[in-house]
C-alpha cells in the first residue's frame, strides 16, 4: 500500500508542476502583450490617417512635415 500512496503523491506532484508552469507562461505572455500594447499617440505612430474633404486619407507623418516645410518655403 505504501507504494500506491507514492505513485500517487508523485503524480500529484508533477501534475501540480505542470498548471504552475502553464499559469506562469501564461501570466508571463499577458505581461508582454500588454507592454507590445501601450498607446503610442498618432503623432508618433508611422502612418496614421489623415480626415479630409474627400474623406479619410492615409499619411505618414514625416512625408507630411517634409510636405509642410516645402510648402512653407515656396511661400
Amino acid at each position: 500500500m505504501n507504494m500506491d500512496e507514492s505513485e500517487d503523491e508523485d503524480y500529484e506532484a508533477a501534475a501540480t508542476q505542470r498548471v504552475n508552469e502553464a499559469i506562469h507562461s501564461i501570466l508571463n505572455e499577458e505581461i508582454e502583450d500588454e507592454q507590445s500594447m501601450q498607446y503610442v499617440p498618432p503623432e508618433k505612430q508611422s502612418v496614421y490617417f489623415k480626415y479630409t474633404d474627400e474623406g479619410a486619407v492615409r499619411e505618414d507623418p514625416e512625408q507630411a512635415a517634409k510636405k509642410e516645410k516645402a510648402k512653407k518655403k515656396r511661400l
